[in-house]
């Protein structure tokens, strides 16, 4: 089991944070984290797509559109909320 807690001094990680559980919907959540840990700093949304790809998620539109819809925000908000409930 895995919880998101994107840290506040890095301005990406909650948008990184959603993209890997759009990741996540096509099975590539682990690979996708993996590339995301070993890529350089994420300067905005292409990358996502292009961290996607790198980590063989099968249907790049529908983790683009995923990304920009931003349906898996309140799981993030959700895993941070609770960390912060447990401290």
């Amino acid at each position: 089991l895995f919880r998101h807690f994107p840290l506040r001094t890095h301005p990406q990680a909650p948008d990184g944070a959603a993209a890997a559980e759009c990741a996540h919907e096509q099975g590539r959540f682990d690979a996708f984290m993996a590339a995301a840990f070993a890529a350089p700093p994420i300067v905005g949304a292409a990358d996502w797509r292009a961290l996607a790809d790198s980590a063989a998620v099968p249907d790049l539109q529908r983790f683009v559109a995923c990304v920009k819809d931003g349906r898996t925000r309140p799981i993030v908000l959700r895993d941070r909320q609770l960390g912060e409930a447990l401290q």
